[in-house]
Parts: C-alpha cells; sequence; structure tokens
C-alpha cells in the first residue's frame, strides 16, 4: 500500500512539474537504468566553466561543477544590441573530455529547433577551453530570451540533443540572455522596477536585475545605495553602470537605479528595494541540503535520539 501510495504522489508530481516548465529538460541515463549525467560515480562529465565577454552585460559562471545534469541559472544573463557580437567561452572538467552546443530561442516559442537558434557547436569532444563569437540577428525580437549550454561526453552533440532524453553523460545549464533594440532612445526611459532576494543567505550574493526597463540603445546605468532602508541619502556604486548588479550585502540596505537616455540627456529612477541578509538560525533555510549520487530505499536513517528527542 504504502509503494502505490509514493508511486501515485510521485507521478502527481511529475505532472505538475511538467505543466510549470515551458522548456523541456533534456535527460541522462546510463544503459542499466542510473541516473548518471553528470552525477556519475566519477563526477566528471560537467560544464564546469561558462561565460561571455562583449555583450551589454555579461555571464561569468566558473568552477561550478555538477549541479545535478541540469540547472536553470535564473539570475544569471548576458545582454547585446541587434546585430552585434558577443564571446561565449566554456569548458568542461579536468577528467573527461565533452563536446558543446548552445542554443538561443530568438522567438520565445518554448524551443530551440528554429532557423538560427542553434548558434554554436564545438567541432570535436576536448578537455581544452572552446570559444565563439556569435552576432545576435539584426531580425530578433527585444526582449528576454533563453539560451541553453549542453555538453555530452566524447561526442559532439546533435542539433537536436537540446531536448534528447536518451543521453548518458554530460550536463546541461540554461541562463537568460536579452536582446536590446538597435534603435537609440530619444526621449525619457523607463527604468523598471528592481528584482532581487529581499532576505539572502549570510555571504550569498544577491544579483539585482531591472523589470520592465527600456530596451534600447544608448542607454547608461549607475546603481546606487542607501545604508538604510528609509534613508534619503543615496551614493553611487563605482563600477555598477550596466542593467544587471551583483554583490555580497553587508547588512540592511536599500538599492536603485537610475537608466539615463544618453541622446537626451532625460533619466528614470526605480523605486528603491530594501534587502535584509537573513541571520544564522537553528531553523534558517540557508544551510547547506547534502546531495546524493545514488539512491537506495534501504539505505536510510530509521531512528534518531537525543536526549528527549525520539524520531
Amino acid at each position: 500500500m504504502i509503494k502505490k501510495i509514493l508511486f501515485l504522489i510521485f507521478i502527481a508530481c511529475s505532472f505538475v512539474g511538467a505543466n510549470a516548465q515551458i522548456y523541456c529538460i533534456p535527460n541522462y541515463n546510463h544503459p542499466f537504468g542510473l541516473a548518471y549525467g553528470c552525477s556519475d560515480p566519477n563526477g566528471g562529465d560537467v560544464i564546469n566553466n561558462f561565460s561571455t565577454t562583449g555583450g551589454l552585460t555579461n555571464i561569468t559562471n566558473n568552477n561550478t561543477g555538477c549541479n545535478g545534469n541540469y540547472t536553470y541559472f535564473s539570475a544569471l544573463g548576458a545582454s547585446q544590441i541587434q546585430g552585434l557580437t558577443v564571446n561565449l567561452s566554456m569548458q568542461c572538467g579536468p577528467s573527461y573530455p565533452e563536446g558543446f552546443r548552445v542554443w538561443i530561442d530568438y522567438n520565445n516559442d518554448g524551443d530551440f529547433q528554429d532557423l538560427n537558434e542553434a548558434v554554436f557547436v564545438s567541432a570535436a569532444a576536448t578537455l581544452a577551453v572552446q570559444t565563439a563569437t556569435i552576432t545576435v540577428p539584426a531580425t530578433a525580437t527585444p526582449g528576454l530570451k533563453r539560451m541553453r549550454v549542453l555538453c555530452r561526453w566524447n561526442t559532439v552533440p546533435a542539433i537536436t540533443d537540446d531536448c534528447n532524453q536518451t543521453m548518458t553523460y554530460g550536463e546541461c545549464e540554461d541562463y537568460n540572455f536579452t536582446v536590446i533594440s538597435s534603435t537609440s532612445c530619444s526621449a525619457k526611459p523607463t527604468a523598471g522596477t528592481v528584482s532581487a532576494n529581499t532576505t539572502p543567505c549570510p555571504g550569498v550574493t544577491t544579483n539585482f536585475t531591472l523589470l520592465g526597463s527600456s530596451l534600447l540603445n544608448n542607454l547608461a546605468y549607475q546603481w546606487q545605495r542607501a545604508n538604510t532602508c528609509t534613508a534619503s541619502v543615496w551614493a553611487n556604486l563605482p563600477g555598477a553602470t550596466s542593467s544587471t548588479y551583483s554583490v555580497v550585502v553587508p547588512g540592511t540596505r536599500a538599492y536603485r537605479c537610475i537608466v539615463t537616455c544618453l541622446s537626451s540627456g532625460l533619466k528614470d529612477t526605480t523605486a528603491p528595494i530594501c534587502i535584509t541578509p537573513q541571520t544564522w538560525s537553528p531553523i534558517s533555510n540557508c544551510w547547506c541540503i547534502p546531495t546524493y549520487t545514488t539512491a537506495s530505499t534501504t539505505q536510510n536513517i530509521e531512528n534518531v535520539e537525543l536526549g528527549a528527542l525520539n524520531n
């Protein structure tokens, strides 16, 4: 009876996840039925480093190891103007040669199979750093897109592997990619609103992004900080001059962004967002959660006793 209940719970959760997920998730399975991907016992088939340069904003996501075969890094993204280029750099771990492929869903239809959406493919599987320069199509609609980076052990991923369910070893990572209009601003821009985790774990980087901001060329950005959430004195943050900003927040602080149209000199400022890092406590959700490369229904904790605790 218990097994039947657990099976029904699993099926229900699977359907909930499928309905909530717009993009398909590729799957890695060992020939003997084990879920391997990058989580195999050797742990070496990984996208260890991925970064971009040359964009208006860029991604740096290095030394990440295995993140469970598939991860959507929703707080990380690159951006570029229509018709301009972005440099990609990627590398696997030190043990097993990997081939890479990168896609961008330029038309936002929930897949990566349209013309020109496969933007990079490896010449061969290798341990070396792999680089490329891609051009954002001049006809790409401005706005937020999904970018997918996938590696496979000892082979070059096929153009249809973005949703392959029968791969053996490798890893897949998704990122955001924003296409900016090549049209220059000419009036007052829209700053939009700031999106960020308002209660980050202590010592963890907070990523700030703009939602609903003007997607035009010739815009300048300046992030500011106030030392309290009710302060009226704001200070410019040195170097914080792109549409995104990342920092370890040292205590309760307020942040905002000024967006200026360089063509007209007009500007707009977001409403402030108050960030209050959590403090460590026994009930904090900031404690790390261990993961296991294999699971078993017989190797479990049956009982814990400590003083009056008996569970």
